[in-house]
């Protein structure tokens, strides 16, 4: 059986391999993103489970590993997450406050 991660194995993630950001998409708005990664695929497909969303990238690293990215990328979908998280966050609560205070719709 695999083993299904919890919302707090994941925050611990996060507070690791994990960061925010927004961009300005020309012509599209704006891009909401929450982004995880490592080299452990099989990590990164159960937490994409755990959050019902994502997608995952590959990189060849030059050391010839492959290295993964989970990225969600609607604010929806990363404020719900982040919420998810908060209770277990530690290096990013404080940004995770202010992307609640910030991006939370009116």
């Amino acid at each position: 059986m695999t083993h299904r991660p919890t919302w707090a194995e994941l925050a611990a993630y996060f507070d690791r391999s994990g960061n925010l950001s927004i961009r300005h998409r020309n012509g599209e708005g704006w891009r909401y993103r929450l982004r995880i990664a490592g080299y452990d695929r099989k990590q990164l497909d159960s937490f994409r489970a755990l959050l019902g969303s994502g997608s995952i990238s590959k990189e060849k690293k030059p050391n010839g590993l492959n290295y993964y990215r989970l990225e969600l990328d609607s604010l929806t979908g990363v404020l719900r997450s982040l919420r998810q998280m908060l209770p277990h966050l530690v290096r990013k609560r404080e940004l995770a406050e202010e992307w609640f205070q910030n991006y939370s719709p009116s």
